[in-house]
């Protein structure tokens, strides 16, 4: 079961259409997605979007409290820091792509997408499947 509904999923598909900056975010996740990924012939490439919106929204969702202003203001640091905008949207992006691509990130992403969850890897789908049923196993 998913945690976050189909409205919640919508007003941060509607939040990310809307703001520059996850667009920007959103364009970088893409771009690392086919980088990692561009040697692995198994890749879903039909998924590569929905992969890379669902990064995006776990990042809201799971430090920002669902609110686009948070990674705006975590770019900002960033320009203060003394990056350019495009640094801070690249180093940004490195870092949510980099979390919600590991095991842990995985899992953060079935639970809040359920079923839903878009993987581009089988290796992704088949590693969560071993977890879920260990999780289920009597111990």
């Amino acid at each position: 079961m998913a945690l976050l509904t189909s409205d919640e999923i919508e007003r941060l598909r509607r939040a990310i259409t809307a703001q520059d900056h996850l667009q920007r975010i959103l364009a970088e996740i893409e771009r690392l997605q086919r980088l990692v990924f561009h040697s692995t012939d198994r890749t879903h490439w039909d998924r590569l979007r929905t992969s890379a919106e669902q990064i995006l929204m776990a990042e809201l969702v799971s430090r920002h409290e669902g609110d686009p202003v948070g990674l705006f203001l975590v770019l900002r640091a960033h320009e203060d820091a003394g990056q350019t905008w495009e640094a801070a949207i690249a180093s940004v992006a490195g870092q949510i792509h980099s979390y919600f691509t590991t095991p842990l990130g995985i899992v953060l992403r079935r639970n809040l997408f359920g079923d839903a969850a878009a993987y581009l890897t089988p290796d992704a789908i088949r590693w969560l499947a071993g977890y879920t049923r260990e999780q289920r196993a009597p111990r």
